[in-house]
């Protein structure tokens, strides 16, 4: 009984560790107020970090194919190119049904269409060749390119098929809806008239359609254009040099048995990769590189 009384006494006095916290509550607040900072610090890290390394394989993910050929120099998606004609060796190989070109051109000038509704100078009309563009003062964002013939769909995205024939006009892109807000209100402004017109890359350029992809921390938006006017933002001879090579196999092709057999008939400038390989190509660069540096190679 006298064990009993002496517990609940224990029970009913105030516990040291909390009379130690509570015995100066400016400090205790203080205390509380740091740790949270610190947590919220370290969560906001891990968040960026997730945006980071999900960000990068946006496009790789969506890529339609089997197997990819990328320049073995390069370190990312458009970083660097190979000649076209390693395509057409591609093709040659038994067990591969197509080989499709993908071009990616990064950092390329984009003008908020609301921006050119504000300031009439620079709504210059259809008829107006690129040299009007290039007197456009306002600092431009930055949009990437991804390009690809009509005939030959590059991404497994319902979306972006189900618009090709909108494509084939000159200077017409579709626009990812996960755009950065910077790039301006797209969605809600065609949801208004058939078209937006705007200023990409010096050029006056007609948005007729959206699909979505996503934004990275290095990327504002992704837009996607024929090859046909990807020739009026890159130059002349820009087909002749892939950024990426989209390989369907014959079906019940070897994969494996395929990719080997490429990556014998290619020079040794060209790399072949499954998927998998095309995705983890890219993270231990990420991994092991300062992001300064990592945010070029992302372009």
């Amino acid at each position: 009984m006298k064990w009993a009384n002496r517990f609940r006494q224990l029970i009913a006095e105030r516990p040291l560790a909390w009379a130690q916290l509570s015995h100066q509550k400016a400090r205790l607040t203080v205390a509380i107020t740091g740790v949270a900072f610190a947590n919220i610090l370290m969560f906001a890290q891990l968040g960026l970090r997730a945006v980071l390394f999900d960000g990068i394989t946006l496009i790789h993910e969506n890529l339609k194919g089997d197997l990819f050929l990328m320049s073995s120099f390069s370190q990312a998606l458009g970083f660097q190119t190979f000649a076209r004609i390693h395509l057409y060796q591609a093709n040659a190989v038994p067990g591969v049904d197509s080989a499709s070109p993908l071009y990616i051109l990064g950092r390329v000038d984009w003008i908020n269409p609301e921006q050119l509704s504000e300031q009439p100078d620079l709504a210059f009309p259809p008829d107006q060749d690129a040299s009007k563009a290039k007197e456009v003062k306002v600092f431009p964002d930055r949009v990437k390119i991804l390009a690809f013939n009509p005939a030959q769909p590059a991404f497994a995205l319902p979306e972006v098929n189900q618009q090709l024939e909108k494509l084939k006009e000159p200077n017409t892109i579709l626009y990812d809806r996960l755009s950065q807000d910077a790039l301006g209100p797209i969605p809600d402004l065609l949801q208004q008239k058939p078209s937006v017109i705007t200023v990409m890359g010096n050029r006056r350029t007609r948005v007729t359609g959206l699909f979505t992809l996503g934004s990275t921390l290095f990327t504002k938006g992704h837009v996607v254009m024929s090859d046909a006017s990807y020739i009026d933002y890159a130059g002349p001879e820009s087909l002749e040099n892939v950024s990426v090579g989209l390989l369907s196999l014959e079906p019940g092709a070897d994969l494996l048995g395929v990719q080997t057999q490429l990556q014998k008939t290619l020079p040794s400038t060209i790399e072949v990769l499954t998927r998998e390989e095309l995705i983890q190509k890219k993270s231990p660069i990420m991994n092991l590189t300062p992001v300064g540096l990592s945010s070029t190679l992302a372009q």
